[in-house]
């Protein structure tokens, strides 16, 4: 679609359904940085004041989340920036929200000090009650588009469902779990070799075969999954050369791929994959999946994406790609989309003095 301190919450919307608290003051209709390329300065509505986390966009859904400086979890329209409902202050909140599950089922659930509270995306009114689960101080929630895994050093990994269960993992031994899918299987892999999706259900592990690049030699080296496509490198017969692939995470067909040096895969794949699984970019390599078309750009890093880009940072400096050709920088100070609204808003970060914003900007008439 991936955000504690103390104040008062003030929602300033232009054109939403929330109106500003009866104390405060109007935001600034222009955005106080440089825009991004293909947008203005004119900022279409606001949401303000942001808390310590960055907010979590889920373009599915239409929502933002993110967590108020009180602490509670607020969702809001991804179109409009108007509130559709507000949790009871959480217990000291200590990461960004993270949103799992899907149509009726999706849910968001943040970890607190020693708790997980889950709350069910389609919630209404203010002061929501959370469903809350007791985890130890170090578990950690991760979402990488589709279902929510628990982990924690030492513990069996768990995933957390929509009526807020842990259903605990049987991990093969050598086993990383890299990611949950929406059907509450999760995505297993060793160093080397097939990877295996596990079901908590019955305890199986059904092993995926994936399909070598051609020129490929020997087995794949899996190294993260997200949003249901299963990124792994492969050897050739060139030790100075290696395959990366992108990989359906069920079936191990192969969406893309292209040929890098060997020392690209050295300091891992950072992986980023548009919610359509249409653009997709592991570490320095990036493809389209609609075009075909796959590239290697020596220094590029992902870092999220949109619907129509992939933004980053090329030789330390941030950059976007556009879906063709190379990244290209962005201009320095700029802000970076991390989510386009249906209407083709650009929503970012705002700071405003201590206050940070999101901010929905406005398409540029010219382009």
């Amino acid at each position: 679609m991936g955000i504690v301190a103390v104040g008062t919450v003030a929602v300033f919307v232009q054109g939403g359904s929330t109106s500003p608290a009866a104390d405060s003051v109007a935001a600034p209709a222009s955005l106080s940085r440089i825009a991004p390329d293909g947008w203005t300065t004119q900022v279409a509505w606001d949401v303000s004041p942001v808390g310590e986390f960055a907010p979590v966009p889920v373009p599915d859904q239409d929502r933002i989340l993110f967590v108020t400086p009180e602490g509670t979890v607020r969702s809001v329209n991804a179109n409009t920036g108007a509130t559709l409902w507000e949790s009871q202050p959480l217990d000291a909140p200590s990461a960004p929200p993270v949103a799992g599950g899907s149509a009726d089922e999706a849910f968001v659930a943040v970890k607190t000090r020693s708790s997980v509270s889950v709350l069910a995306l389609a919630s209404s009114g203010t002061h929501v009650a959370p469903t809350k689960l007791p985890v130890s101080a170090t578990a950690t929630l991760i979402s990488n588009g589709e279902g929510v895994l628990v982990a924690d050093q030492g513990r069996p990994a768990s995933i957390l469902t929509p009526a807020g269960e842990l259903l605990p993992l049987a991990v093969p031994a050598g086993h990383a779990v890299y990611e949950v899918l929406e059907d509450d299987t999760a995505v297993a892999a060793p160093a080397e070799g097939p990877w295996s999706i596990l079901s908590p259900a019955d305890g199986q592990a059904g092993v995926v075969a994936p399909a070598a690049p051609a020129d490929a030699v020997g087995p794949a080296h899996a190294v993260s999954s997200v949003r249901g496509v299963v990124v792994a490198w492969w050897n050739t017969a060139d030790p100075q050369s290696r395959i990366v692939a992108f990989h359906d995470a069920r079936t191990g067909a192969i969406l893309s791929s292209a040929s890098v040096p060997a020392t690209a895969t050295d300091d891992g794949l950072p992986t980023v994959v548009s919610e359509d699984r249409t653009l997709l970019s592991a570490g320095p390599v990036l493809a389209n999946t609609d075009t075909g078309e796959s590239t290697y750009t020596e220094g590029w890093k992902p870092s999220n994406a949109t619907s129509g880009h992939i933004f980053g940072s090329l030789g330390g400096l941030r950059a976007g790609w556009a879906a063709q050709g190379a990244p290209t920088p962005l201009a320095d100070g700029a802000a970076v989309p991390w989510l386009i609204s249906d209407t083709g808003a650009a929503v970012v970060l705002d700071q405003l003095g201590t206050t940070t914003r999101i901010a929905a900007l406005r398409t540029d008439p010219s382009l």
